[in-house]
């Protein structure tokens, strides 16, 4: 990196899989208020103290599935919830148990499925699920449409109807979400939108010959995009 390092104008730096060991890796060139250029973190705010961050708002999104989900009559929940932990994972888990407080009172609806992040793993793990099961939950969301998607297959498998006798969402809205049968209801994330945001911001910053300490001092952006739910055929209503 020293080697580069004057070369540089402004990084953009992408902290999707961002983990706490990531982190502490990538710590010490954030905090570096010496670098000469300004520094733009895409999909996490986990450094939004520190520099620029613009991202998803994952927190709320999750929290408007779950709301969607009791809206139309679901009050028992699987949480199919990612053994790989990346905070924007994390921030998933706080809005459904902030979805499940307000609306329900409690996190006792609430059934916790640890999967694989990987498609096949995800089956494998969701089917070792329903073998031990006796009765299902009205609704599982999904942590990313992947395992949205995996839950559908092993519902498959299983011969459990979906949604007439259980609902799936996911997260995300990627092309998987039209691929599958039924159609998955998820919680769509304005990724292109978010790239062009963090890119504009940077760029304004390289125009403003502004690096991490001159951002600091005039105040470091924190930019969250809004999500919204995209219906499709996977959720259906328990109302009368």
């Amino acid at each position: 990196m020293s080697d580069i390092i004057h070369d540089i104008s402004g990084l953009l730096v992408l902290g999707t899989d961002m983990t706490l060991s990531r982190r502490k890796e990538i710590g010490p060139l954030i905090g570096d208020v010496n670098l000469p250029f300004p520094i733009v973190i895409i999909d996490n705010f986990i450094f939004s103290a520190y520099v620029d961050c613009v991202g998803n708002d994952n927190l709320y999104g999750a929290k408007s599935a779950i709301s969607y989900l009791i809206d139309r009559g679901h009050r028992r929940f699987g949480y199919l919830r990612a053994k790989q932990r990346i905070t924007n994972f994390d921030d998933r888990e706080n809005g459904i148990r902030m979805a499940l407080a307000e609306h329900l009172g409690s996190y006792e609806p609430l059934e916790i499925i640890d999967v694989d992040i990987a498609a096949d793993k995800a089956y494998q793990d969701i089917c070792r699920w329903l073998d031990g099961q006796t009765s299902l939950p009205d609704a599982l969301f999904a942590e990313n449409d992947v395992v949205a998607a995996a839950a559908i297959r092993a519902f498959n498998t299983h011969g459990i109807r979906v949604p007439e006798e259980i609902s799936v969402m996911g997260f995300d809205n990627i092309p998987v979400c039209e691929m599958v049968e039924p159609t998955i209801t998820t919680v769509h994330s304005f990724k292109e939108k978010l790239g062009i945001e963090a890119v504009n911001l940077l760029h304004k910053r390289i125009l403003n010959g502004e690096n991490v300490q001159a951002a600091q001092a005039s105040g470091i952006m924190k930019l969250s995009m809004s999500t919204r739910i995209v219906t499709r055929k996977s959720v259906a209503s328990k109302l009368a």
